[in-house]
């Protein structure tokens, strides 16, 4: 039983650790995803990512078993300094970093599941709220339990999302899964959509109060917003990358930037006028953000060095 739940957990991290020693590897976001975890766990994270060619299911977040760096230390003396982060994205959008936006979503299940929030929530609130689309009736109180964890852990995810990537998480969220109703294991869009949309412009709203509660329950920082939202227009107009000046920015070129597409898209001028083709402008754009965080690292690690 221990070497089968060793082997199935080293046979994963074999598949996501593939995928991040490749050159298909989308650094930029996993850059933005490292700095996204700074404050939520007290030891250092490895991510790595798989390439999916399932452009509906290809965004996940698979979990290590949470007894396998015990079981790997007792019986393999194997140890760990880090923890193992294991997402995966769709290869359609591998090189497009305002489609990466769920990764955020996906980097919050991690932290919900390494420190137990939906779980602590289910403690501190147990009433069967916030189903709305379901019918309950029918439901065992097992079932009812299993929905509402499953609900409440998508709706963490996306508040963490939402905290970092702003409006370039909400917008993908609504054009990608616009019209999707509730079911077993997400709420309907349209609620997701509300939620994040209330903590966005500050509005009251029942399920952020109640991760606030289990978030300092937990002696856990509150949710809130962690970009800083630079005006890309007078780069993107020219076509040039933007010079990202602080990690809040990193995060916040994504909001910006999501903007941006949107309204060239509406009101092509300019050098996006010549291209005559939203798929052209929309790749040009994602190019500009790469470009932008890729700079940015590249100016930080030629910093460090230079100080070194």
């Amino acid at each position: 039983m221990v070497i089968e739940r060793c082997t199935l957990s080293i046979a994963s991290a074999t598949q996501f650790l593939a995928g991040s020693t490749s050159k298909r590897i989308p650094y930029e976001i996993v850059h933005g995803l490292l700095l996204a975890l700074r404050g939520w766990i007290s030891r250092p994270a490895v991510i790595t990512t798989a390439i999916s060619q399932d452009l509906y299911r290809g965004f996940f977040f698979r979990g290590v078993d949470p007894h396998f760096h015990t079981l790997a230390e007792a019986f393999l003396e194997v140890s760990f300094e880090a923890d193992l982060v294991q997402i995966s994205l769709p290869q359609i959008y591998r090189h497009r970093p305002l489609y990466n936006t769920p990764l955020y979503h996906e980097l919050g299940h991690f932290i919900d599941q390494h420190h137990g929030i939906t779980d602590r929530s289910l403690t501190l609130y147990d009433e069967h709220w916030q189903l709305p689309g379901l019918e309950l009736d029918s439901l065992s109180n097992a079932s009812l339990q299993a929905i509402q964890k499953n609900h409440r852990g998508e709706y963490f995810a996306d508040l963490f999302a939402v905290s970092f990537a702003g409006t370039a998480f909400s917008g993908f969220l609504d054009a990608f899964a616009g019209d999707s109703p509730a079911g077993i294991s997400h709420p309907a869009t349209a609620e997701r959509l509300r939620v994040v949309e209330d903590f966005l412009e500050g509005k009251p709203n029942a399920v952020v109060e109640l991760f606030q509660t289990t978030l300092s329950a937990l002696e856990l920082p509150n949710l809130q917003l962690q970009f800083e939202v630079p005006d890309v227009t007078e780069f993107f107009d020219n076509v040039r990358p933007y010079p990202l000046t602080s990690d809040r920015q990193v995060h916040g070129i994504f909001d910006s930037s999501w903007r941006y597409l949107e309204n060239i898209w509406a009101h092509p001028n300019g050098h996006w006028e010549d291209l005559g083709n939203n798929d052209k402008i929309e790749q040009a754009i994602n190019d500009l953000v790469e470009k932008s965080i890729r700079n940015r690292m590249i100016s930080m690690k030629w910093r460090g060095h230079a100080s070194s």
